[in-house]
């Protein structure tokens, strides 16, 4: 009789083990869905920002039904039009080096006179020939890379004669 209980319990212990292992995955999946859509929310808001555009108001609701695959392929596709030039790896250590020997690396610096502004001490007329708006100092540092990697690939180091050529 006693073999015939602690069998029964050694079963039900059994069967109950795979119900219990099975809820945490699926924790884990639609904690990992929900970090995929505040990422690509994130990123949609930048893309929107660099074309002066709001996001939808219903964007979070819809991208919410997409599949894990389907947001990470928007991801993909968000990083590249919002990183520019930024994102080849030649272009992102250069950019660090001079941010830090300009500005060391603040994105708010601006120089003594006024006339250089930001993370990579770039004149208003520079940064309106990559493609800003406003102060580059008010910029976020994100935008300030992509600026800066795209004046680096245009026209080289030579637009910061000294921390270009370190």
């Amino acid at each position: 009789m006693r073999s015939k209980t602690l069998l029964a319990l050694l079963a039900c212990a059994v069967i109950a083990v795979p119900v219990a292992m099975a809820a945490d995955p699926t924790a884990h999946e639609a904690a990992f869905h929900h970090r995929l859509v505040h990422k690509d929310h994130r990123l949609a808001k930048h893309k929107a920002y660099l074309h002066n555009k709001r996001v939808k108001r219903d964007r979070v609701a819809i991208i919410s039904r997409w599949s894990n695959t389907k947001l990470v392929h928007d991801i993909h596709k968000l990083r590249r039009q919002t990183l520019g030039p930024a994102a080849i790896p030649w272009v992102h250590a250069k950019l660090r080096r001079i941010a830090m020997c300009e500005s060391h690396n603040n994105p708010r610096a601006v120089n003594p006179t006024g006339t250089y502004r930001g993370k990579y001490q770039m004149s208003v007329r520079t940064w309106y020939v990559a493609g800003g708006h406003g102060d580059p100092a008010a910029a976020p540092a994100w935008e300030q890379d992509r600026r800066a990697g795209i004046i680096l690939r245009r026209y080289g180091v030579g637009q910061w004669p000294v921390c270009g050529y370190r």
